[in-house]
């Protein structure tokens, strides 16, 4: 069988958590060969994955123009015979690459249709049917599709009971990272972290805020939505109360959890969100962290209420109290003989397996 996979993204960096720490990582060390191409580097990586590098155009009206196109001469001159596409802006190209004779996998990171409903750049009311729009590519689309993967179980059931489930779970790797970065640093006093995306709908000035009234030091690592909103949330007289490390590796953020006492995850209730699984919630369990997360439902069915306090997100006195109350019981010290059974509930290992399966099981069609 030809091993030769080509995972395409125009929108995610080259070393994208899922795409590259967890799928790429996985299929090479199982024997094939990687190749992403992105939107930002050009260079070898861990196990001989290489990344290949799209020139796009600038602006985003641009890009959604000619980055399907260039993407698509991209990958028809690479020698793969198995196509990965992770971008829902790229689904037109199964069809063109099912013709091609190319054999190929959509990996579906987010729920598009849900996903659309919470896009600030589109107008509110064109929302419902920006999202009727998405449902409709997707049925459309995935006809031509030899394989379908799903980030999170809702998603698989939107997608069919075909479609193959590969979660954001901790990996070995990063397993070992926190624990090396445990015995390398020590907490820091009432510390608590985020590390992420840094957005308003994230609940960025949400947590800045509750952090400084709970006489807590906000731990804070990710890249800004926009200039704008670094601007404007440094300028908060509750910034005092942040220490900013900017964008962290995994080893950078290995050492942000060690030092810190709980996790934050409060993000808005958008409907995309309620159903998510955010991968930093296992991070910081699988780091020995307790974790301060809005109170969805979903969160409630897949997170250890032991160790995982719910709340309002809008609810700021509710936050602000279980900040308070996470520094004051040291959850952190009784986590610690905890961690190796946290990860057996949230490690990549299943994951891993049904990602190879599919693979090597549409490589062999």
């Amino acid at each position: 069988m030809n091993k030769r996979i080509a995972m395409l993204t125009t929108v995610h960096p080259h070393d994208d958590v899922r795409i590259y720490h967890k799928m790429a990582k996985t299929l090479a060390q199982a024997g094939w060969r990687v190749e992403i191409y992105n939107p930002r580097m050009e260079s070898t990586g861990e196990y001989g994955i290489r990344f290949c590098r799209l020139i796009l155009p600038g602006g985003r009206a641009m890009r959604m123009l000619r980055a399907r196109l260039i993407a698509r001469e991209a990958v028809m001159s690479s020698r793969a015979d198995l196509v990965m596409l992770h971008d829902p802006e790229l689904l037109p190209l199964l069809r063109t690459l099912q013709l091609a004779g190319r054999k190929t996998i959509y990996d579906a990171h987010e729920d598009l249709p849900l996903q659309l409903l919470g896009k600030e750049w589109i107008p509110a009311p064109m929302r419902p049917a920006a999202a009727r729009l998405g449902e409709t590519l997707l049925r459309r689309c995935l006809v031509y599709a030899d394989g379908v993967i799903a980030a999170t179980a809702p998603i698989a059931a939107r997608l069919g009971e075909n479609a193959v489930l590969v979660r954001n779970r901790v990996t070995e790797e990063d397993f070992q990272r926190f624990e090396t970065a445990l015995h390398r640093y020590r907490p820091i006093p009432r510390a608590v972290c985020y590390a992420g995306a840094l957005t308003e709908r994230r609940g960025l000035s949400r947590m800045i805020r509750c952090c400084c009234r709970a006489g807590a030091i906000l731990l804070l690592a990710g890249e800004f939505e926009s200039e704008g909103l670094r601007r404007r949330v440094q300028q908060m007289e509750e910034y005092r109360c942040v220490r900013y490390f900017g964008p962290l590796d995994r080893e950078g953020l290995a050492g942000l959890y060690a030092q810190a006492n709980a996790g934050l995850l409060l993000l808005d209730g958008t409907e995309a969100y309620r159903e998510s699984e955010p991968v930093k919630s296992f991070e910081y369990l699988c780091a020995g962290l307790p974790v301060i997360a809005s109170g969805f439902s979903h969160w409630r069915a897949i997170l250890p209420e032991e160790w995982v306090s719910f709340v309002p997100e809008q609810d700021e006195e509710a936050v602000t109290a279980a900040i308070r109350q996470a520094l004051s019981q040291n959850q952190r010290g009784r986590m610690t003989g905890r961690r190796e059974e946290l990860y057996d509930r949230y490690g990549f290992f299943e994951d891993a397996a049904r990602l190879i399966e599919c693979c090597e099981r549409i490589g062999r069609g």
